[in-house]
């Protein structure tokens, strides 16, 4: 006997697929109309998931489908700020060319670029053109977002060394 799948176990087969790169599964279920923006008890979405897992394949298709690229998590965090965590500059440039703002703010206050420079991410931080597109993206905001530490970009920079970066914004300051 065959017993149809309640909505909510389509969309925890959703987030699992999506977890675990399973494209076909993905594209199937949203056209079977699971809810793209569906979010598990930790406030993450289908999308938080690929970009976590980097499956770029899924994290495109999300986006053509309506994925809310700036949705936040329970420690309000967005998919940008999992992008910039792990490294994946391919991502954060989708993000970004998808409207991803850089300027949103986690639990901590930290943006995506703040998370990047304290948890060491040098990979990401050493390409001059993603550095740029996450701070051209803040326009003139990073300058006054602050984190729970009362620090902004800037001043995380300085403290992390990260000379390229602190060079960069200290130019925009002139």
């Amino acid at each position: 006997m065959c017993v149809p799948f309640s909505q909510e176990s389509k969309e925890k087969q959703f987030h699992k697929n999506c977890k675990y790169g399973n494209y076909a599964a993905v594209r199937a279920l949203i056209e079977n109309g699971v809810h793209v923006n569906y979010s598990d008890i930790y406030g993450n979405s289908a999308l938080h998931l690929a970009v976590l897992y980097n499956h770029i394949n899924i994290i495109e298709l999300l986006l053509q489908k309506g994925a809310n690229v700036n949705k936040k998590n329970r420690y309000d965090r967005t998919p940008l700020h999992f992008a910039a965590f792990n490294m994946a500059i391919n991502v954060v440039t989708l993000l970004l060319e998808y409207g991803a703002s850089s300027s949103q703010q986690d639990i901590e206050g930290n943006t995506a670029l703040m998370l990047a420079v304290l948890y060491n991410r040098k990979c990401l931080l050493l390409n001059d053109v993603c550095t740029q597109l996450l701070i051209a993206t803040s326009c003139d905001e990073w300058k006054c977002l602050r984190n729970k530490n009362k620090e902004n970009i800037l001043d995380i920079s300085k403290k992390e060394n990260y000379k390229f970066l602190t060079q960069l914004l200290e130019k925009d300051l002139l």
